[in-house]
């Protein structure tokens, strides 16, 4: 440690405090940190004053959680020590965001009645310029149908592409990523006795099955942390846009075009209506804008530049800012519940 210096955060490791308490995201290396408030304030004071100037004001209890503070700091690889002439050096990370296409992901509902649709609007996606997208098949396939939905993506020439599908065919996984190397997930619904879900690395493929019907649009909007997504382009996006909606369009079963299948507000059919068309429509962008620092709930949670969002199921179905209806999480006293359970809660409670 220098006489003439300064502990700071790597660059890449950012703070956000919640009501309770706060957490510390390493976005080059996609881990965070729950840590208390006090350790915030400690943080910012190391980083304008040098530790002995700190230690030097303290009694030994404190002395001692300071020491702790550190192992926890410097063993996480969090700060580093920075000569005070140096500082400047150490340029902030840009929290800009954009993103090259008019729409930058996909969620296509697809059932027997709809297959026929798939090349008109994977044609109209590569005008918008969007090369990722979730399948979802709600209709059983024989093998040459999934042969004939994965061959129309020939039409897209995709870059991330995952299939929610039923299980009821056997796939070679190896044969399958080697042809079609934009697949990066494959769900399995429905599955009555499940194999264990795994990625696999040699393959970057997520092979993950599940009991519950996918297709049922209760399971969507679910907040949990199994679903944060870490890193800097979810971090920019959340301090300016909403990461569930932006730059988003659907496409149900019917054909209906959407900001998510399980809204209910349609911008058009595909059947007479191009995709252009549909998110040049007056209200298609509303929700695009709405950040978790504006939302209920939301802003006072220190997971809220991981989490994700959910504008279809709300707390109050008529206010666009309020909390998301299937979160379980209470950032006042740092605890996961069952949001259904909460809900119950609160009506009791007469809130």
């Amino acid at each position: 440690m220098q006489a003439n210096s300064t502990w700071q955060l790597f660059k890449s490791c950012i703070l956000t405090e919640g009501f309770s308490r706060a957490i510390i995201q390493d976005v080059q290396r996609g881990k965070y940190y729950t840590i208390p408030l006090t350790l915030v304030s400690f943080i910012k004071e190391l980083s304008s004053t040098s530790l002995m100037s700190i230690l030097s004001n303290l009694d030994h209890a404190e002395r001692e959680i300071v020491e702790e503070y550190m192992l926890f700091l410097v063993g996480n690889e969090l700060i580093f020590d920075c000569p005070n002439d140096l500082i400047d050096n150490f340029l902030p990370i840009s929290t800009e965001y954009d993103f090259p296409a008019h729409i930058s992901n996909a969620v296509i509902e697809i059932d027997d009645t709809s297959i026929s649709y798939l090349l008109m609007i994977f044609d109209q996606l590569a005008k918008l310029l969007c090369f990722n997208l979730i399948l979802i098949i709600k209709c059983k396939l024989n093998r040459t149908q999934f042969d004939e939905i994965l061959k129309s993506f020939d039409k897209l020439e995709p870059e991330d592409v995952g299939l929610v599908l039923n299980n009821n065919l056997e796939i070679d996984f190896s044969a399958l990523k080697s042809q079609y190397n934009f697949l990066t997930s494959i769900t399995f619904h429905t599955y009555i006795v499940k194999p264990d879900s795994r990625y696999d690395p040699n393959l970057a493929l997520n092979i993950t099955y599940t009991d519950k019907d996918f297709t049922n649009h209760k399971y969507c909007g679910i907040v949990d942390s199994s679903y944060f997504t870490l890193g800097l382009p979810h971090y920019t996006e959340s301090l300016h846009h909403n990461t569930c909606l932006n730059r988003k369009i659907a496409i149900d079963a019917e054909g209906n075009i959407k900001n998510c299948t399980s809204m209910k507000e349609s911008f058009g059919n595909i059947k007479d209506t191009t995709l252009e068309e549909a998110i040049n429509k007056p209200g298609f962008k509303k929700y695009w804008n709405i950040k978790k620092d504006e939302i209920t709930k939301c802003k006072d949670c220190e997971f809220r530049h991981v989490c994700t969002d959910c504008r279809a199921y709300l707390d109050n179905p008529d206010d666009c800012y309020s909390a998301p209806l299937k979160c379980g999480y209470n950032p006042y006293i740092c605890e996961w519940e069952e949001w259904s359970t909460m809900i119950i809660e609160s009506k009791r409670n007469g809130l």
